[in-house]
């Protein structure tokens, strides 16, 4: 996928592809997103064991623990994905709020 990413940008810088299709800016978002988990680039790809996208809910897990004394609020923001006009959001984000409060709250199903 990061070769592809390459290729892209070649094409991109050698004018061989139209603007409206890719362009920059479409590729770094795109490299974005991989950079995060690679199935916000290729739903097919499999989920791996310790991507990015899994290490932060341990992470919030272990602050919220850590500072349990003052009770704090936490925040995780992603800027990778908005919400629909619908009010719903991405399939990427329900997973990621899902798989937080199933560490928080191991009781819940």
């Amino acid at each position: 996928m990061v070769e592809e990413l390459g290729e892209r940008a070649e094409s991109v810088r050698n004018r061989a592809v139209d603007p409206s299709i890719d362009n920059m800016l479409k590729i770094t978002n795109d490299g974005r997103k991989l950079a995060l988990d690679q199935r916000m680039i290729n739903l097919c790809s499999p989920m791996m064991k310790h991507q990015r996208f899994l290490c932060v809910p341990t992470g919030c897990l272990i602050y919220r623990e850590e500072t349990t004394d003052i009770h704090g609020t936490q925040l995780v923001f992603c800027d990778l994905s908005t919400p629909k006009n619908d009010g719903s959001h991405s399939r990427y984000i329900t997973a990621y709020g899902i798989s937080c409060l199933k560490k928080a709250y191991p009781k819940m199903k």
